[in-house]
């Protein structure tokens, strides 16, 4: 009968780790997506800013011009 305790508290205790480890996977899954996602954020944000900074309307119509003169 102990044994049988023993065997049951043994595959319980079986359980409940894979169950943590299950969940432990899972959230360190969504924390690698939400990573990704601030990280593809803040590198949209500072192509935006040096794209506002390095293209000045001047040269945009520049741009604008050559590429009408090509067509």
């Amino acid at each position: 009968m102990i044994d049988n305790a023993k065997g049951a508290a043994s595959e319980e205790a079986d359980k409940i780790k894979a169950q943590a480890k299950s969940e432990l996977d899972q959230e360190v899954v969504k924390a690698r997506n939400e990573l990704r996602d601030q990280v593809s954020t803040l590198v949209m944000q500072g192509v935006n800013s040096v794209l506002d900074k390095e293209v000045d309307s001047k040269t945009h119509k520049d741009m604008l011009s050559k590429l009408s003169q090509s067509l």
